[in-house]
């Protein structure tokens, strides 16, 4: 499959096109679990992106944080870290610190940091996140459950169960108002752990 796609990709003139031909086949291969297939067509995506929209473009940004899921999924955080990092720093100067996307790449950096050990760098993105996500929707949309989640889970790792404690009960209601209910059962099973 992979090689079809590419070479239906390639016969696509408009460079925008192409590369957006290319995400959907990594999109494809990440359902099939094929990390590296995907990882193969995401940077040649994020090549075209960057040569024709220039190096600080928000589709690079997306590029950047697509590759960068790819990477991580194959274990190679160090090399997904800098990855983020990009993504961050090109939708902030862009986009602004209100954008859901910039909110988005701040939470899935701290997702890197945490897998990577870095528990300090990990708790300022999720909080980063937390900020951002809260301007850039509604109180109570699901996505601003994330960044609570990932950061009480963090929290509860150190044995700060009272910092996380209110946190998870943030995530909960909103889970349980938008009907996200497994969401909300596996943060309740964190509640549990809690004991406080």
């Amino acid at each position: 499959m992979l090689d079809e796609a590419t070479t239906m990709a390639d016969s696509i003139q408009d460079p925008a096109v192409r590369a957006d031909v290319l995400t959907h086949v990594g999109f494809l291969e990440y359902d099939r679990g094929d990390y590296a297939a995907a990882e193969e067509v995401l940077r040649e995506s994020l090549r075209i992106r960057e040569r024709t929209l220039g190096p600080t473009h928000p589709y690079v940004a997306i590029s950047l944080n697509n590759l960068a899921y790819a990477l991580q999924q194959q274990g190679r955080l160090e090399e997904a870290l800098p990855l983020r990092r990009r993504a961050l720093a090109i939708a902030t100067a862009e986009l602004g610190s209100s954008h859901d996307n910039t909110g988005t790449y701040a939470f899935n950096l701290g997702e890197t940091l945490v897998a990577l050990g870095r528990s300090a760098e990990a708790e300022a993105s999720y909080r980063e996140a937390i900020d951002i996500l809260s301007r850039a929707f509604p109180e109570g949309h699901p996505l601003t459950a994330r960044p609570l989640r990932g950061l009480a889970r963090l929290l509860l790792s150190e044995g700060r169960n009272a910092d996380a404690e209110p946190l998870l009960t943030a995530a909960v209601m909103i889970y349980r108002a938008s009907g996200a209910h497994e969401d909300a059962a596996e943060v309740e099973r964190d509640l549990a752990s809690i004991g406080l």
